[in-house]
């Protein structure tokens, strides 16, 4: 069958979907077919836990998940200085991927606009031209094309209680390029 032949040749299997009815029964086939040691990655749309695990238990297990950014818990000294304040201000310091974000985006757009001439056409130049190097997100600038020179990515894992970060890599834009 294909996966057991890619699976024979060192493929990892790539899950490219959103979590819907049909995606429990293809994990517990999946798991079936290529047994427990074969990496099973998926994007962010599987990131509910309580519909990927109830559905598909234990096929979800160790199942990978991405998702663009980096967590609370793996931010930069900047970043948890942040949300310390924040939670002592708000009550907590609020989801993943949320209060810290939204902090940065409006910090780079705020110095953005302060840069331009008022135009949008400016304050979008200005913003590709930011060069931050100590952010809540830590070190953030712009290529050519407006995409992040450095972009992290967080990989979850599945466990039976939840998602935990597995590892945070970093995805260059340097690197999509074509010769």
């Amino acid at each position: 069958d294909v996966f057991r032949a890619a699976v024979a040749k060192g493929v990892d299997i790539v899950i490219a979907d959103i979590l819907e009815e049909d995606s429990g029964a293809l994990l517990r086939d999946l798991r079936a077919t290529l047994g427990p040691d074969v990496a099973l990655i998926a994007p962010d749309g599987f990131m509910l836990f309580e519909d990927l695990h109830r559905p598909t238990a234990p096929a979800a297990t160790s199942v990978y998940m991405t998702q663009y950014g980096v967590p609370n818990s793996e931010l930069p000294p900047r970043g948890k200085q942040f949300l310390a304040s924040f939670a002592a201000q708000e009550g907590d310091s609020g989801p993943d991927f949320s209060a810290a974000y939204g902090a940065q985006a409006a910090e780079l757009l705020l110095d953005a606009i302060a840069r331009s001439d008022g135009t949008r056409a400016s304050v979008t130049r200005e913003l590709r031209r930011t060069r931050v190097s100590d952010g809540i997100l830590g070190p953030i600038s712009f290529d050519r094309n407006g995409d992040l020179v450095s972009a992290p990515i967080t990989v979850f894992r599945a466990g039976t209680e939840g998602f935990v970060v597995d590892r945070v890599v970093t995805a260059r834009s340097s690197l999509l390029r074509s010769p």
